[in-house]
């Protein structure tokens, strides 16, 4: 049976799911356990040194490189701090959480050698989100802002050129903008800036020789590594099954950022549809799920499931629920109407007092003033780093205030109830996957996915292991 959780007004209790049906490879598991240590540990043996590989090999000489690979290499002892500060550890987590556990113990090397891949593109892509920041709340202050707007344009262009067959070098493609990536931080462009500076601090103090601006303004070579490492994914994709699943998928996720950005006259259905598509989970899991075919021995099951569309339309449901998770926050969309309806009647009331006439400006000073942080956790995140969330979409520019209060509340319902409805039509449809499978470990690693997202969600993104998405 698939994985059901209780949904209630409150964010859920996880629940032992001893009592599952094992399938031909996976055993029942506890989802409030951590992966075995071992398997933890053996997942870093062999992603880190994939990941040095891929950097020597792809990442321009310079500093910038040295500071990278001092920083993956375990015996140094800020390795912790730094694959906390990157997002490796929460992508490992997932990894061995959502998508690794129906692999047995003799199949788990093969696994993590497969997933080292994919691993090292999503550290990279953390940080092409990052440039994100700021573009779509910009402070009076913001100096870089317009050359951040370009770099991210031209970013997605030589990304597509690359995921198209284009085989020219990232580094030789982005070379123009050189100049341009030198004048915008790392640090700032991240959620943990002081950290980011104290760990580059130390590694100057063990190479005084090095620039410190060389380590702060290192943008370009992160970005040539996330072009690199996703054109590496359809390179060794190519005989896949579910290969136009990873391809388009990665396609689409800039495309569609790039249309959520520019495009200011979307309705709720097209900003929820290209929400999903920026969301990664349709070709992280397309990536996973083939090799879990394999192992399986159901890869001929596996293409009618795509031929037939079954497991794209279950791959995109699932990445509706993550994004909506992901810019709500488990807390909002599991409140009920009345819940909601407080929430609004609170906002309105302080938005007649407000001295603000701009949503995101009153929100945070909301977030900071009052209790109302932990129910607006996600919210949060992204008035405070001026990223894109579908609840605020086009917002800024209503007035007077509480008529944009009032819609923001109108919206969080829709909102919901389209998580609510997509996750009940998921659920027949991983339903129907499993029987054209034969087997439903594919349809509780979708499941997975979602639940791993629901937990992160419900927490601080400030708080340690709170920020995290596919």
């Amino acid at each position: 049976m698939l994985l059901r959780e209780k949904r209630a007004g409150e964010a859920r209790s996880m629940k032992p799911i001893a009592q599952e049906v094992e399938t031909q490879e996976a055993s029942a598991v506890n989802l409030h356990q951590s992966a075995p240590p071992s398997r933890l540990q053996y997942a870093f043996d062999v992603v880190l040194p994939a990941l040095e590989a891929r950097v020597r090999h792809a990442m321009p000489v310079g500093s910038f490189r040295d500071y990278y690979l001092w920083g993956l290499n375990p015996a140094n002892p800020y390795h912790e701090a730094w694959i906390g500060m990157t997002g490796l550890h929460q992508i490992v987590e997932f990894t061995l959480d959502s998508v690794g556990f129906p692999f047995s113990d003799a199949q788990f090397p093969t696994f993590m050698h497969y997933a080292a891949p994919m691993i090292s593109y999503l550290n990279f892509e953390v940080v092409s989100d990052n440039l994100e920041f700021g573009l779509n709340d910009s402070a009076s202050d913001d100096a870089t802002y317009y050359l951040r707007a370009h770099l991210i344009r031209e970013f997605t262009r030589v990304m597509c050129q690359r995921l198209n067959g284009d085989e020219t070098s990232a580094g030789v493609l982005l070379a123009p903008e050189e100049m341009m990536a030198r004048r915008i931080s790392t640090y700032l462009q991240s959620i943990s800036p002081k950290k980011q500076r104290s760990i580059a601090e130390a590694f100057l103090l063990q190479h005084p020789g090095v620039s410190p601006d060389s380590l702060e303004n290192g943008l370009l070579p992160l970005l040539i590594m996330n072009i690199e490492t996703a054109a590496d994914l359809v390179h060794i994709t190519q005989q896949h099954v579910t290969r136009d699943l990873i391809r388009k998928g990665l396609y689409r996720r800039y495309r569609s950022a790039e249309h959520l950005f520019s495009n200011s006259n979307l309705d709720l259905a097209q900003v929820v549809s290209h929400g999903a598509y920026t969301i990664l989970l349709i070709p992280v899991m397309a990536y996973y799920i083939e090799m879990s075919a394999h192992a399986l021995g159901i890869p001929h099951r596996l293409e009618h499931a795509v031929m037939n569309g079954d497991l794209h339309r279950a791959l995109y449901q699932c990445a509706i629920l993550v994004r909506l998770l992901n810019d709500l926050g488990t807390p909002l969309v599991m409140m009920t109407d009345e819940q909601r309806r407080d929430l609004v009647l609170h906002l309105r009331r302080h938005a007649r007092a407000s001295r603000v006439s701009n949503i995101r400006a009153f929100l945070r000073r909301e977030i900071k003033q009052t209790d109302l942080r932990s129910l607006l956790t996600r919210i949060a995140k992204d008035v405070e780093t001026g990223e894109f969330n579908i609840a605020l979409y086009n917002l800024s520019h209503i007035n007077p205030l509480e008529q944009a209060v009032l819609t923001f509340g109108e919206r969080l319902g829709r909102l919901s109830r389209i998580y609510h409805q997509t996750d009940i039509a998921l659920e027949r449809q991983l339903q129907g996957l499993t029987e054209t499978l034969g087997s439903d470990a594919i349809s509780r690693m979708i499941r997975r996915a979602v639940d791993f997202h629901y937990e992160m969600y419900n927490r601080d993104y400030l708080a340690v292991n709170g920020d995290f998405a596919v």
